[in-house]
């Protein structure tokens, strides 16, 4: 048969029957079985030429090992370029979405609170619902979310919706531990603050609650990490809160 009556064939069979399935994947299984067998002799066969030659000295065995080792080495050196690709493209991603500028002072949405957050943080998307503010960086495990809640809207105060955010922050951890509440005040507004930890899905979580009694508003800013994390993340999170100032006091 030459190739004019070759392909003449093949435009003839019909695709869509049982017959060509049937030989479509018998042919693709004995494919990968080829391919299976040659990537296991392969090895074996350079390994066990290497062992020749060291025996008999020929040649023969020595220039097969190069040539068994060939392909080899080309698949080893194709498989860590694209670890190396892959590598180098996940860490541009990073440090595209990570590096925003430095010295950033963001606002809590609709409302007058300005924060300043640390350069390596950027925005998240934490949780749906409507946090006013969710920012935090993926890499470091350090979190943020913040609330501004209009005083018109509550009967308590600052001191008691701080009572209240710890209550249910402390009803969804294991084991939770809570600290001694302290309150200070920062650019005019009175602060409570509290820290907590317990445990979330078998991680040891770190939060601290704090609580910001502004002219018109009461903010919640809850923040949080991982507790092997707690040392180089609070300190973020402390210079933050200290930052805190409402647009109409700044005024």
């Amino acid at each position: 048969m030459n190739l004019a009556n070759a392909l003449q064939f093949l435009a003839q069979v019909d695709t869509n029957s049982s017959a060509y399935d049937i030989g479509y994947n018998i042919g693709y299984m004995v494919g990968v079985a080829l391919m299976v067998i040659i990537l296991l002799a392969v090895p074996i066969l350079m390994v066990v030429s290497i062992v020749k030659f060291f025996k008999t000295k020929s040649a023969g065995w020595l220039v097969l090992a190069i040539l068994c080792g060939l392909p080899l080495l080309a698949f080893v050196g194709l498989f860590g370029y694209g670890m190396y690709i892959g590598f180098t493209n996940v860490q541009n991603t990073i440090a595209e979405e990570q590096i925003e500028g430095k010295d950033r002072v963001v606002q809590v949405l609709e409302s007058p609170l300005m924060l300043a957050i640390p350069d390596h943080w950027k925005m998240l998307k934490l949780m749906d619902g409507d946090p006013s503010l969710q920012m935090g960086n993926l890499y470091k495990e350090e979190y943020v979310m913040a609330y501004a809640n209009a005083k018109s809207d509550f009967f308590i105060d600052a001191s008691q919706l701080s009572d209240n955010t710890i209550f249910e922050l402390e009803a969804n951890l294991g084991d939770p531990v809570v600290g001694e509440r302290k309150e200070y005040q920062v650019n005019g507004m009175d602060v409570f603050e509290t820290e907590l930890s317990g445990e979330i899905d078998d991680l040891n979580i770190v939060y601290k609650c704090y609580i910001l009694d502004g002219v018109e508003n009461m903010y919640q800013v809850i923040t949080w990490t991982l507790n092997s994390k707690r040392d180089s993340a609070m300190p973020n999170f402390d210079t933050m809160i200290r930052s805190a100032q409402e647009q109409a006091a700044a005024n």
